[in-house]
């Protein structure tokens, strides 16, 4: 697959200040989405994992969505606060893009299903990397063990990768703009 042509289905969005990559033209187009999920597909053959994380509101949700349906794997869900209904446990990080403290959720029942585990988590964006620290802690906490992380796209002119890269998470791009 040409990864470039993908930016012909990436659109850039200006909102409230800040910029960001939209991935839904993605999901648009059935066939490209299902070469893109075989590319991601690819990326993590050869990764030993039990569960994919995702976050709910995320693009990413529908990606992570169709590779564990195709590698049969359990699709856990984190989320933004108010997102996820039951009992939930949650952990605070600085985002760089609001500039103040946010948080992210998981449900308490999830702990069965992380705990002790290898875990690959499923984004759409890599971009200042804070946010994805947060999903790793989380995971972290409940017990589960954060092999890679994989991207559908990673913006070059941020620090995401290099703050992964200092934290020690492994993680691969499918697209870098």
């Amino acid at each position: 697959m040409n990864l470039i042509r993908l930016q012909d289905h990436i659109i850039d969005v200006e909102e409230g200040g800040k910029s960001f990559k939209d991935v839904t033209p993605l999901l648009m187009d059935g066939m490209l989405f299902s070469r893109v999920v075989d590319g991601m597909l690819a990326e993590i053959d050869n990764e030993d994992f039990d569960v994919l994380v995702s976050r709910k509101e995320s693009d990413a949700f529908a990606f992570a969505a169709a590779l564990a349906q195709h590698t049969t794997t359990p699709l856990v869900t984190i989320a933004q606060p108010g997102v996820l209904k039951g009992e939930k446990e949650s952990i605070s990080y600085y985002a760089h893009h609001q500039n103040e403290e946010a948080s992210l959720e998981i449900l308490k029942s999830a702990r069965k299903a992380v705990d002790g585990k290898e875990v690959i988590i499923i984004d759409d964006n890599l971009v200042s990397g804070q946010i994805n620290l947060a999903e790793k802690n989380l995971i972290q906490e409940l017990g589960g063990n954060v092999s890679m992380m994989l991207f559908l796209t990673a913006d070059s002119k941020k620090d995401g990768r290099t703050v992964l890269n200092a934290a020690g998470i492994p993680h691969k791009v499918f697209h870098v703009y």
